[in-house]
């Protein structure tokens, strides 16, 4: 799968407002200077490839950081909580033609406060295979 797919597919779900609503604020690498909270960072992680009895060649492991900032602690954590159940549940999604998460995880969370702008931040990182 490309890549892109899968980063324009969570950028569609993220401004759609169905997973979390920070009003379709969601930004590659860094948010501009002066974006309000909530808003939501990603990165692309990169893919890692497996080979074992049950894939094939082209299977691939994609990750992307999500970075959620708000005003408040509770905040972040709750929007981080909302985005990471979403994503979790998108195993057997279809996010383009023919390409259909087969498994979904999350892990590596953290917690982060900006003392420049008083920004909470609330991170995670999301798994996606795809068929």
């Amino acid at each position: 799968m490309n890549p892109d797919l899968l980063k324009k597919w969570l950028v569609a779900l993220v401004k759609a407002g169905t997973a979390i609503n920070v009003a379709g604020q969601i930004y590659p690498d860094e948010a501009p200077d002066g974006t309000s909270n909530p808003c939501v960072v990603y990165q692309y992680l990169g893919a890692e490839f497996e080979v074992n009895m049950a894939s094939t060649l082209d299977d691939a492991s994609h990750a992307i950081q999500c970075r959620i900032y708000a005003d408040t602690r509770s905040a972040a954590d709750q929007l981080r909580a909302d985005l990471a159940e979403r994503l979790l549940g998108t195993c057997g999604e279809t996010i383009a033609p023919g390409n259909v998460l087969e498994h979904t995880d999350v892990d590596n969370f953290a917690d982060s406060f900006d003392t420049d702008d008083g920004s909470y931040g609330a991170s995670f990182v999301w798994t996606a295979i795809h068929s």
